[in-house]
C-alpha cells in the first residue's frame, strides 16, 4: 500500500535540502549589501556632480561610482601612500581638463592625520574652499573624506 522506503527517503532529503536553499537565499536577499562600503556609493554621485574625471583612492569603488577614472595610490611607494604632498601630487598629474578627487579612508589615526594633512596643505595652496572635505559618514560604514581638485584649466 505504501510506496517503497527508499523513494520515500530521497524526497524528504530533496524537501530538506530545497528548504536550507531557500533560507539561505531568502537571507541573501533580505541582507545590507556590503553594508560598511556604502559610503562609497552615497559619495560617487557627488563627485560625479562636481565634475570630477580622477579619483585618487587606495579602493577603486569611489571612482566606479563617481564614473571616473581610478588612479590608485599603489602607484606610490608604500612609504608615501599616506602622504598629503604625494597624494596631491599624483592627483593633479592625473587630471586633464577636469577635476581630481583624492579619497582618504578616515577610520584611523593614519587616515585621519593624512585628511588634516591634506586640508591644510590645500587650505595654504588653493584656499579654504578647497580645503574642505566632501565627508561621508555612518554607522557601520567606512569614514570617506573627499578633496575635490578643481579643474587645472583649458
Amino acid at each position: 500500500v505504501g510506496a517503497p522506503a527508499r523513494p520515500r527517503a530521497q524526497r524528504a532529503a530533496r524537501l530538506a535540502l530545497a528548504l536550507a536553499l531557500l533560507g539561505f537565499g531568502l537571507h541573501a536577499a533580505w541582507r545590507p549589501r556590503h553594508g560598511p562600503k556604502a559610503s562609497y556609493r552615497d559619495l560617487g554621485p557627488r563627485l560625479r556632480a562636481r565634475g570630477v574625471d580622477a579619483v585618487v583612492a587606495h579602493d577603486r569603488r569611489a571612482a566606479h561610482y563617481a564614473g571616473a577614472r581610478h588612479v590608485p595610490t599603489l602607484a606610490l611607494p608604500p612609504a608615501l601612500r599616506h602622504d598629503a604632498r604625494a597624494l596631491l601630487d599624483l592627483a593633479r598629474r592625473e587630471v586633464d581638463r577636469g577635476a581630481a578627487a583624492v579619497v582618504v579612508v578616515v577610520d584611523d589615526e593614519a587616515g585621519r592625520a593624512t585628511s588634516a594633512a591634506l586640508a591644510a596643505l590645500l587650505e595654504a595652496t588653493a584656499g579654504p574652499a578647497v580645503a574642505r572635505p566632501l565627508e561621508a559618514r555612518g554607522a557601520r560604514v567606512h569614514a570617506l573624506d573627499a578633496f575635490v581638485l578643481p579643474p587645472s584649466g583649458p
